[in-house]
């Protein structure tokens, strides 16, 4: 399955969505901003499989997406 869904929460970039989902439990958070693409693909082995659309995967990867977000940006 392939398709797109907007993310407001994630409060990085210009825009992020989710995208690439897939049923094996991760999911796929991609930041968009003014000169870079973002791809943050988030999986955690201790849940097993989880709805890639789940808050809890999602959660997760908003939370590491915001952690390299910042690490990666000129000072």
């Amino acid at each position: 399955m392939s398709d797109v869904e907007e993310d407001s929460s994630a409060g990085i970039g210009s825009e992020s969505r989710w995208a690439h989902f897939v049923e094996s439990g991760g999911c796929t958070l991609e930041i968009l901003d003014e000169n870079a693409v973002m791809d943050t693909a988030y999986y955690d082995p201790s849940a097993g499989d989880v709805d890639p659309r789940s808050e809890g995967c999602r959660e997760g990867a908003r939370e590491f997406a915001r952690k390299f977000y910042a690490a990666v940006q000129p000072r």
